[in-house]
């Protein structure tokens, strides 16, 4: 997700281990360590879902024969931007999102109206990150695909089983874009809201819950349903002491 760091990701690391899973946990554009795109800001996915494409063909030189993607948050929106413009379409197996970006323009106009930005002011905003035009004024490298960021879109072009955890009470990532994505798509998306859980904290809510979910979830779309179901969850308690070695900070 965007400000994040790749260790968000040991909410789920320990669990995809036990089932036998190679993790690649990648950095993009503009992170911590990550070379800066030309014009050094974030392009919310628009741009960056070609780093997720470059650990896939990583990915697969080294060998991979199968993958399934997961983000949280801008992470969320990469991933489903990546699953629909990649090369590597037929080797994507499932995706699993975590308080998805799924609408730009939706989080932006919720943020702006929680500010009290003017209508007018939210619409030029919002015209200079998706025009050639208004993408110079504001020293953007190429503009936004802002329209192609939407549920409506995803909804169309979606062709991968998808996991999708979201916070009802997400105050940085509104959960009505997912709830409609998932309803566009019921073919392919199970929806699993959190109750009482803020911005991506769906694990920290409820560990066992969520790891439940996602093992059976990738246990059946991978073919590891006995050993998925065979897991005792959270694979690793949160409130057990830090292992041996560990420099024992907590997310």
């Amino acid at each position: 997700g965007h400000g994040s760091a790749r260790g968000e990701a040991l909410r789920v690391i320990p669990l995809l281990h036990r089932l036998g899973l190679t993790s690649l946990t990648i950095t993009y554009r503009n992170d911590v360590g990550a070379p800066a795109s030309a014009d050094r800001m974030h392009h919310l996915g628009s741009a960056e879902w070609e780093d997720t494409e470059a650990a896939i063909e990583y990915a697969v030189a080294q060998g991979a024969r199968r993958l399934v993607l997961v983000g949280w948050s801008m992470g969320g929106g990469i991933v489903l931007r990546t699953s629909v413009r990649s090369a590597h379409r037929d080797l994507i197996e499932a995706l699993v999102l975590d308080s998805p970006a799924v609408d730009w323009q939706d989080i932006l106009v919720y943020h702006a109206t929680a500010l009290k930005a003017p209508a007018p002011m939210r619409r030029l905003a919002l015209w200079m990150m998706t025009s050639s035009i208004g993408a110079r004024m504001v020293r953007l490298h190429e503009p936004l695909a802002l329209h192609e960021m939407t549920p409506a879109y995803y909804g169309r072009h979606l062709r991968h089983r998808t996991l999708l955890f979201h916070a009802l009470d997400d105050a940085t990532v509104p959960p009505a874009p997912s709830r409609h994505l998932a309803a566009l798509r019921p073919d392919l998306i199970e929806f699993e809201p959190f109750e009482g859980a803020s911005h991506t904290r769906e694990w920290n809510r409820d560990p066992a819950r969520y790891e439940r979910l996602l093992a059976d979830f990738l246990g059946d779309a991978l073919g590891l349903g006995e050993q998925a179901a065979a897991l005792e969850v959270p694979v690793r308690d949160p409130a057990a002491p830090a292992l041996e070695g560990s420099i024992g900070l907590r997310l």
